[in-house]
């Protein structure tokens, strides 16, 4: 007995639904194989090969094993087998040192703090510290720092090397220092003029002061604001230098660095370059600014703050003008010569507001990868977040619309490029939206529809209960099978098995006009089934689509190769019948009921009759049986396979708007179609 699938110590990406595989022999037949995750059983197989099944499983470490019994009575227990269900796949770590800085002088007497940051998507390990080849120290928990004394006089190349959970290193860059001999003083410097706090009303200003130090010094350096370098000064002992203001506040800082490459402690002045404007304010729409007003006189290059808050109905759309922003709190340096005008629109979002449920992808090209379920909740004031399912991924979004009804969003993806959408709110509907969908490689359109029916005041037209097939497809021979149920307040709810038995379902409000976004992630995060679904309400009510339904390769029973179909979905509205042994669920008495694909070489016809309470009697000699419930119109049976000589089970619906029953059976490697019509 042991496991083949999945491997020892395997890491699984969540979302993960895990298929155990087990091989198993013995000299006697093997009766069952049973399937456990920790102390659950998940599932019993009585046929070679032999799998279980463990639906979302929770993300941390998992022991698996699996026990046959043979006829005998006799059993055997697997290895056990470790694996790991992680958030997303594992990243290198990233580290870096932050202390000291590159180009730092320190004395053999210095005690030099070597500090790292590090980090991963699990966890780091160990953080190791080198100079050079030399292995400093190895610290396992943060902060990662070590404190050094007595260095080498020399010059150090430092690195860090982090290492994460399941091994993955990463080296930072390197930080060079220098370690010298012992100095017993830091140079001095001192600022004579201008003085601190002092207020300029030229553009340029002349700085002057005074350096020592025991050794000499080397240089007098100044840095304006946030320059990136600092200038040098004219002088050593006694300096001076002309330093050019901006209108405002500048801040300069000053420094001397002796000839061992000592730096002295810093002074900072704080200078006002004065030069004073009126500001132009103006309002468009309905909506009011603080922090200026219209005309006041304003000193150039200081900092103030304007705020545009629009009137109840209102939006605030744009500030125009010296500065071109959308966002309502403007924080600026005040320029020569400024106007701004804040403008305002009346609020298009107030009706718009709701749930919006459509897909992307839907083209003449559609792949698992390109195509999927888009929702997104939009908010009174523009604001929505949203989510995208998509090449077995939830993806999620967050974002605003212009005034305008644009927005673009940016929705990272773990492990596969990211998706940048352009999505449009029709503003003259306010009920759809429209757009575009990209990775970089493909781009396909996006849809979607507002959820608008409520109960009570609005109810949904198509309410009521519908039996529906997805229709056979080469090489699919079998009719998959659902029930879809409309509630009156727009929700549908689909329950149903696909013609290889992948079960499937999902619960999604349809459009105005009757649009369901119907879309189904199978296979494990591995395949799909997708279709704009309309339902109507023309005579009988029905439900018709165009369906992709993709399954990529893999190891199993029916259909390893995988495929990418085109069908169709068709259905109609099902209406159970009164209580009532001849009140029937099928308008017919007399019928034929045909099988036909699933590993049969011929094809199975039966004479078939509607009898009392809704009992199919069916002539034959296959054993063939099927069984009604009115309640839902579903149909289960079963009969012998003639060639594999095993009970095959059956499912099917009723279709009352076609007087017929479709449904599938599954042979030993294929689907089969099982049809019942007058």
């Amino acid at each position: 007995m042991s496991i083949s699938k999945p491997t020892a110590n395997a890491v699984l990406v969540a979302p993960v639904d895990l298929v155990i595989d087990a091989d198993a022999t013995g000299t006697a037949p093997i009766n069952r194989v049973e399937f456990y995750v920790g102390t659950t059983l998940v599932g019993t197989d009585t046929n070679a090969p032999y799998s279980g099944t463990n639906l979302n499983l929770a993300l941390g470490s998992h022991v698996l094993t699996a026990v046959a019994t043979d006829t005998m009575g006799l059993s055997a227990t697997s290895a056990p087998v470790n694996i790991t269900v992680a958030s997303a796949p594992n990243l290198d770590p990233v580290v870096s040192i932050t202390e000291p800085l590159g180009g730092s002088i320190f004395s053999t007497r210095s005690n030099v703090l070597i500090h790292a940051d590090a980090s991963d998507d699990g966890t780091v390990t160990n953080v190791q510290f080198f100079s050079g080849t030399d292995l400093l120290a190895a610290i396992t928990t943060p902060p990662y720092q070590i404190s050094l004394s007595n260095m080498a006089i020399k010059v150090h190349s430092l690195t860090a090397v982090a290492t994460d959970n399941f091994g993955a290193r990463a080296t930072s860059a390197p930080v060079t220092i220098r370690v010298l001999a012992p100095e017993a003083l830091k140079p001095t410097i001192t600022v004579l003029t201008p003085a601190q706090n002092a207020r300029i009303t030229n553009d340029t200003v002349t700085v002057t002061g005074k350096a020592g130090d025991n050794a000499g010094v080397a240089a007098v350096f100044a840095k304006r604001n946030n320059a990136s370098q600092f200038s040098i000064m004219t002088g050593t002992t006694n300096w001076s230098g002309s330093l050019n203001l901006v209108p405002g506040t500048n801040t300069v800082l000053f420094k001397a660095r002796d000839l061992l490459g000592n730096e002295s402690a810093s002074v900072l002045r704080t200078i006002y370059s004065v030069v004073l404007n009126p500001v132009t304010i103006a309002a468009i729409g309905q909506g009011t600014i603080t922090g200026l007003t219209n005309g006041q006189i304003v000193e150039v290059g200081r900092g103030y703050r304007l705020t545009a808050t629009a009137k109840a109905g209102n939006l605030f759309s744009n500030w125009s003008g010296t500065i071109v922003s959308t966002n309502p709190v403007l924080n600026l340096l005040m320029s020569s010569n400024a106007a701004f005008t804040a403008n305002f629109v009346p609020n298009p979002f107030l009706t718009a507001k709701g749930v919006y449920n459509g897909l992307i992808g839907l083209n003449n090209a559609i792949t698992f990868t390109n195509a999927g379920l888009f929702n997104l909740t939009l908010g009174p004031d523009g604001a929505f977040s949203g989510k995208v399912l998509l090449a077995g991924g939830n993806h999620v979004f967050t974002g605003r619309f212009s005034v305008a009804g644009a927005a673009k969003v940016h929705i990272l993806r773990p492990g596969k490029p990211a998706l940048d959408a352009q999505i449009n709110l029709d503003l003259a509907s306010k009920e759809n939206l429209s757009g575009t969908m990209t990775d970089g490689a493909f781009t396909v359109p996006l849809n979607a529809d507002k959820s608008v029916f409520s109960t009570p005041g609005n109810l949904a037209p198509y309410a009521g209960r519908y039996t529906l097939n997805i229709l056979a497809t080469n090489p699919v021979a079998g009719d998959g099978i659902g029930t879809l149920t409309v509630s009156t307040a727009g929700a549908a709810l689909l329950s149903g098995t696909l013609a290889d038995g992948s079960v499937m379902s999902q619960a999604v409000p349809v459009s105005r006009a009757g649009w369901w976004p119907m879309y189904v992630p199978l296979y494990a995060g591995k395949g799909m089934v997708l279709s704009w679904v309309q339902l109507s309400t023309n005579g009988v009510k029905s439900v018709a689509g165009d369906v992709v339904w993709t399954k990529n390769p893999a190891p199993g029973k029916y259909y390893t190769n995988g495929f990418a179909l085109g069908t169709t979905l068709e259905g109609g509205q099902y209406v159970a019948p009164p209580i009532g042994a001849t009140n029937r669920a099928l308008a017919l008495t007399n019928g034929t009921v045909t099988l036909n694909g699933g590993n049969l070489i011929t094809g199975i016809t039966n004479s078939v009759v509607l009898t009392n309470n809704n009992v199919l009697r069916i002539n034959g000699t296959n054993g063939l049986q099927l069984t009604i419930t009115p309640s839902s119109g579903l149909v289960s049976g079963s009969f012998i396979h003639p060639q594999s000589r095993v009970i095959t089970p059956i499912k099917a619906v009723l279709r009352q708007d076609q007087t017929k029953l479709h449904g599938f059976f599954l042979g030993p490697n294929l689907s089969g179609q099982i049809i019942l019509q007058p």
